[in-house]
C-alpha cells in the first residue's frame, strides 16, 4: 500500500495550520548573516532581517544534502514508500537539484521532485492543492500527472521599492535594475515559464505600481474565479489596500494577506508586496 509523504521548501510561506493538517516536511533554508547561521522560520524571524538588512550582509544557503539525507532517513523510518517535492523554482534556486543528488543515493522511496517554478504562495498554493489529492486518497502516479496542470494555473506578481536587493542577490540585472533606480521605476515583476524574474510592466512611481498591479488582479478575476494570496515583506499597509481593492469581487473564491518568509525577505528587502492568484475554476473546465 503506498504511503506518500509531500515536501516543500520554506520559501513556500505555508502557514503552520496548513503544514500540521495536511503532515506536509518541510526543509528550511539557511540564513548568514556574519559568522551565525540561522533557520529559516525557526531561528530568525522576517523582522529581524529587515533590522539589519540596510547595515549588515546578509547571504541564503538552500537546505544542505545532510538536511535531505536526514529527512529521506525519516520518511523511511515511517514507512513512507513515495515522496514528492515541491520545491521553489529552479530558476531562483538550486535546491531541486539538491534534492535530486540525494534522491539518488536512496533506495526504498520512489521520488518525484516538482520544480514550481514560482516562489512564497505561488509555490506554496501547488503544495496545499496537491496535499488535497494526496488526502483524498490519489495514487501517487496519478497526483503527479495533475500536478503540471496545477501550476499552470498559478501566476504571481510583486512589486519592491527598491530594486537594490533583488541585484545583491542576482536575481535581477544590474544594468536593467540601476537604470530603474535612477528613472524611479518600479516594476511590476512575475515569474515566466522558465522559472526567472521578468518584468510584466513597468511604472513611474509605486502609486502607480499599485494601481497596475490591482488592474491586473481585476482583469484575471474578471476572467475566472481564483483564490488570492497576498503577501508582503514589513508593508502590512500596501498589503491591506491590495485586499481592499479586491476582496469584493465575485469571482474571489478565497483571500488572505500574510507576510513572506525571511529567507524570501533577504532578497526582496523590506517593502515588497505580492499577489499570487490560484485560476481554480480552470481545472475544472
Amino acid at each position: 500500500m503506498e504511503k506518500i509523504a509531500l515536501i516543500t521548501d520554506s520559501a513556500s510561506d505555508l502557514s503552520k495550520e496548513e503544514i500540521d493538517s495536511y503532515k506536509i516536511k518541510v526543509l528550511h533554508f539557511k540564513i548568514i548573516i556574519g559568522n551565525s547561521i540561522y533557520i529559516d522560520g525557526i531561528e530568525i524571524s522576517s523582522g529581524e532581517i529587515y533590522k539589519k538588512i540596510k547595515t549588515t550582509m546578509i547571504s541564503t544557503s538552500v537546505p544542505s544534502l545532510e538536511d535531505i539525507r536526514l529527512l529521506f532517513e525519516e520518511l523511511k523510518r515511517d514507512g513512507y514508500t513515495h515522496a514528492i517535492f515541491i520545491t521553489i523554482s529552479s530558476g531562483l534556486s538550486s535546491t531541486a537539484n539538491q534534492i535530486s543528488l540525494q534522491s539518488k543515493e536512496v533506495d526504498g522511496i520512489e521520488t518525484f521532485i516538482f520544480d514550481s517554478k514560482s516562489i512564497s504562495m505561488g509555490e506554496g498554493v501547488q503544495v496545499v492543492e496537491c496535499a488535497k489529492l494526496i488526502k483524498k486518497g490519489k495514487p501517487f502516479s496519478e497526483v503527479i500527472k495533475m500536478l503540471p496542470e496545477i501550476r499552470s494555473c498559478v501566476v504571481l506578481y510583486f512589486l519592491v521599492p527598491t530594486l537594490e536587493y533583488l541585484i545583491r542577490g542576482g536575481r535581477i540585472g544590474r544594468v536593467t535594475g540601476r537604470i530603474g533606480q535612477i528613472l524611479s521605476i518600479k516594476p511590476v515583476i512575475s515569474v515566466g515559464e522558465d522559472g526567472k524574474y521578468f518584468t510584466v510592466e513597468n511604472a513611474r512611481g509605486w502609486n502607480t505600481a499599485m494601481s497596475k498591479i490591482i488592474s491586473i488582479g481585476k482583469n484575471i478575476l474578471d476572467e475566472i474565479p481564483s483564490k488570492i494570496f497576498i503577501r508582503h515583506a514589513a508593508n502590512e499597509k500596501d498589503a491591506n489596500y491590495i485586499y481592499e481593492q479586491l476582496k469584493s469581487h465575485p469571482h474571489v473564491r478565497e483571500i488572505s494577506v500574510g507576510e513572506i518568509s525571511a529567507v524570501a525577505g533577504v532578497h526582496s528587502g523590506p517593502g515588497l508586496v505580492g499577489v499570487a492568484f490560484y485560476k481554480e475554476e480552470k481545472r475544472s473546465k
